[in-house]
């Protein structure tokens, strides 16, 4: 019956979703997103009335929500839904409420949101990269409109006059490409490319100009309305900067060779910018303005042969880092949230620290219980994690780790005693054996066939494991021997990440078997090393690694090229927490006294008091039982899973920090075990060998709230200027600079290589790269001719007052 529909209103509590445009017509075959929602669903759905959507009915009134990017729309009422009837299989035929689709639709949504707002942020600074490269040419710019904002209409008027500019421009585009966009270079079939570099942008893709349409493919899936096309009216807007579409219009006449009254024009011709072949200096009143003479500009100076900027504005050197975003703390158990709580009030360290603190000190405990099972994977994968924590010195990370590791350190206490005991039984068996071995091999009077019958009785004491949990720094050499003779699970853990960052292991020639042996160790727990005289091969063995490291060192690894892209920095969960350093009240805590620690200890305890499942025949090679997650926790591994996958498509926002995405699914589901088995580690005792209980749904949507934490963090550091090594230099140079000579002082750059820190005395042409780079952000400004300690100086620079 066409037409029957249900109006939607706040009285009916009963709300309406559409996804529109994930389905196929003709059979019925969902993309992947809207499977995951068909799954989460829990009430009615069907196709909707073009076959190429879908439509849910949920109990409830919900906030509006209407993303076209996303292809979502939620409504509670001033709708009216058509009902087809074509009720899709697998979801009920009830109405009811559906709280994880919901949740599920609105953080797809907040997806794309989040990347148009990138784009729009992208854009923003290319126009402002724009506007300076024409400030530096001497040439006044009108603001180009955001290429995500799609301009004055150009091509929906009733009037043919728009059209048939822009037909006649698509049918001839060497008469005006090139002398709108410089950089366009001649493509195949008779078009033009210009790459975002060209573009002073930085988005990925290209711009592509062919007979067959315009596309800018750096913004067709970014939430652009336009979906990346445009006209030649439109980039003439864009990247001619002309103000109107009538402007846009008549300059494309112009280069034609076209009377705009002869293709429909019925304006008025006297109001737009003067004709000219050149759009150097783009659009604005009058003749395009020739460039003064480097004498007669104020604002520029020859100087060494390049035009240098002098008198600019001054800009930031390392911006800001956005906020960060809170840790889910109250996602967590309760034994753990507590713990955290409990460490943030005793050390005043930031939030996110000390949950990193607890969360690895978890981890540390738990690896060897079991290893966990996820849809799709042949295998089941280890509990352990590699953790990063990025903090100044000051911030306390060692402190949180000290609280957060106390039952561990207990432990080790204990082993080391055990094994004090345990060596002077083994050391008198092992004299023993040596003799009772070496008087076989020299008694008289036996056969072949004797000796070694008598020499295989003798069974060789082992040597007690060696009594190591942590560990601050081991090349991979010292690893691979302790975890051959010691502990099947350790811990790599230092508040000085420096010491293993900069240790031999990463190291020119060493880093790539380091980045190798740490990446097979976390993926299988298993690794093997051999040399001439040596031989291990390592199985069932556990490593976690939690390190603390000051920006400058974090970024050698975060910025390192081979550990990218061999996956190795992916594997990190890497948080940055806002300092809480100058704000902290010096006063005494009764550490000691507080419950929720020593309910986290007892809790460690019982983990570690769980007897390990080891390989028969073997002191420390683990075979751990394998944790599963119930079908509520697949559903929601899936669409976490689905989402990074998706994020990480091009133009997608979880792009710049895809190794870690495409790992971050696996993360989720390690935590979501390490909070499971944390949370009742007798789970482990109360079932076979083989299985460790089951994983919630409940703790798999807290761990990845967990893991999604940790890659918006990742997201906000990746990048950025704080952890980029030549940025710091560029900053530390010019602090010093002000601290050794003052603001408006003048020094020249041999005094930079002669007296600043080691660490900035670089090269001469470094030197010099570096002055100019603070030149351009105007923190220096060059003077040509200048008397420094007696001497006339050829080059010189002084160093920019801040009022300057």
């Amino acid at each position: 019956m066409a037409g029957v529909g249900f109006a939607l209103t706040r009285g009916t509590a009963i709300s309406g979703i559409d996804l529109d445009d994930c389905r196929d017509a003709a059979t019925g075959e969902l993309q992947e997103w809207a499977r995951i929602a068909v799954e989460l669903a829990g009430t009615y759905c069907e196709a909707s009335p073009s076959g190429t959507g879908l439509r849910f009915f949920v109990k409830g009134v919900v906030d509006v929500c209407k993303v076209d990017a996303a292809h979502v729309e939620l409504y509670a009422e001033g709708r009216y839904l058509t009902v087809t009837g074509r009720h899709v299989e697998g979801t009920p035929a009830e109405i009811n409420e559906a709280p994880r689709l919901i949740a599920y639709l609105r953080e797809r949504a907040e997806q794309f949101q989040a990347a148009t707002r990138a784009a729009v942020e992208r854009a923003r600074d290319a126009e402002q990269k724009r506007q300076a490269k024409a400030a530096e040419r001497g040439q006044r710019v009108a603001p180009a409109p955001s290429p995500l904002a799609r301009p004055a209409p150009s091509t929906g008027d009733k009037d043919p006059f728009w059209r048939n500019v822009n037909d006649r421009a698509m049918a001839d585009l060497a008469a005006w490409v090139p002398a709108l966009l410089s950089d366009a270079k001649p493509a195949a079939r008779g078009g033009y490319r210009v790459t975002s570099r060209n573009l002073v942008r930085d988005l990925e893709e290209d711009l592509s100009i062919t007979p067959q349409g315009i596309v800018d493919w750096g913004t067709h899936d970014m939430g652009d309305p336009q979906s990346g096309k445009r006209t030649p009216i439109d980039l003439v807007m864009e990247h001619g900067g002309a103000a109107t579409s009538q402007d846009a219009a008549l300059w494309l006449c112009d280069r034609l060779g076209v009377e705009p009254e002869a293709i429909g024009f019925r304006g008025r011709r006297g109001e737009h910018p003067a004709r000219s072949a050149d759009l150097a200096g783009r659009w604005f009143e009058g003749e395009p303005a020739q460039k003064p003479a480097a004498s007669a500009d104020r604002t520029m100076a020859l100087h060494k042969g390049l035009m240098v900027p002098t008198g600019r504005d001054r800009l930031e050197i390392t911006k800001a880092l956005a906020p960060a975003p809170d840790f889910p703390v109250a996602s967590l158990p309760p034994v753990m949230r507590g713990a955290i709580e409990a460490i943030r009030e005793h050390v005043q360290a930031p939030l996110s620290l000390c949950a990193h603190s607890v969360l690895s000190a978890a981890a540390l405990v738990t690896q060897g219980c079991a290893n966990v099972q996820m849809p799709g994977l042949p295998v089941a994968k280890p509990l352990s994690l590699f953790m990063l924590a990025i903090a100044v010195s000051g911030e306390r990370k060692s402190a949180c780790d000290d609280m957060a590791l106390k039952a561990v350190a207990e432990k080790e206490a204990a082993l080391r005693a055990q094994n004090t005991a345990e060596m002077v039984d083994y050391k008198a068996a092992r004299a023993a054996f040596d003799a009772q071995r070496k008087k076989i091999e020299t008694e008289k009077n036996l056969s072949f066939e004797e000796r070694k019958a008598k020499l295989l009785l003798l069974k060789e004491p082992q040597e007690p494991l060696a009594p190591v949990i942590r560990s601050k720094e081991a090349n991979l050499e010292g690893l691979f021997g302790l975890l051959n003779v010691g502990q099947p699970g350790i811990g790599i853990f230092t508040s000085e990440g420096g010491q293993f960052l900069g240790g031999h292991g990463m190291s020119e020639d060493a880093k790539t078997r380091t980045i190798t042996g740490l990446s097979e160790l976390w993926d299988s727990g298993s690794a093997q090393r051999v040399r001439a005289k040596e031989r291990i091969f390592l199985e069932g063995r556990r490593l976690s690694i939690s390190l603390a490291a000051q920006p400058k060192i974090a970024s050698a690894l975060l910025g390192d090229e081979l550990a990218k892209d061999q996956g190795f920095v992916g594997r990190f969960l890497v948080t940055m927490p806002e300092s809480t350093i100058g704000t902290r009240e010096i006063r005494e805590t009764n550490v000691n006294g507080d419950g929720r620690l020593a309910a986290f200890y007892r809790q460690c305890r019982r983990v570690m008091s769980v007897p390990p499942n080891l390989r028969d025949g073997t002191l420390n090679e683990l075979a751990p039982p394998t944790i599963h997650l119930s079908e509520e926790a697949k559903a929601v591994w899936r669409a976490l899973a689905q989402t990074l996958e998706e994020g990480c498509a091009p133009g997608g926002q979880w792009l710049p920090v895809r190794s870690g995405a495409l790992k971050m699914a696996e993360n989720a589901a390690r935590i979501a075990a390490i909070l499971t088995l944390f949370e009742d580690p007798d789970a482990i005792g109360h079932h076979t060998r083989a299985t460790a209980g089951e994983i919630t749904g409940e703790a798999m949507a807290a761990a990845a709230e967990v893991a999604m934490f940790y890659l918006k963090e990742a997201l906000r550091i990746t990048g950025h200027s704080v952890l980029d090594p030549e940025t710091q230099a560029l900053s530390e140079t010019l602090e010093w600079l002000k601290s050794k000579y003052g603001a408006g002082n003048l020094f020249i750059p041999s005094m930079i290589q002669q007296f600043a820190p080691a660490h900035l005395r670089s090269g001469a042409e470094k030197i010099r790269e570096r002055v100019l780079k603070l030149c351009d952000f105007g923190a220096l400004e060059p003077v040509d001719k200048a008397v420094i300690g007696g001497k006339p100086r050829k080059e010189a620079y002084r160093i920019v007052g801040e009022d300057a």
